[in-house]
């Protein structure tokens, strides 16, 4: 997929599939899309869990078939209160 030819939308993560795809479900379109992890959020390790928001792109031939390139997970809290 080239840039010119790219879709980016946001999305939740479903499900995990088999071989390190992804069951997504967009939120304006309300299409699912199965994606994979891009090469560089692969090389960083970047996890992926169900219920997690991430960014898309889906090819504009086929809008069944994309590529996860951003998380868009909250950054965890510090739940504890502590006091100096």
């Amino acid at each position: 997929m080239t840039n010119d030819n790219t879709i980016k939308l946001e999305a939740l993560v479903v499900d995990k599939r088999p071989k390190g795809a992804y069951l997504l479900k967009t939120d304006e379109h309300s299409l699912e899309v199965v994606a994979h992890v891009s090469g560089k959020m692969r090389q960083k390790h970047i996890r992926i869990f169900p219920g997690d928001k991430v960014l898309v792109e889906i090819g504009a031939n086929d809008l069944t078939h994309g590529r996860i390139v951003y998380s868009l997970r909250k950054k965890p809290t510090n739940t504890l209160n502590v006091k100096k």
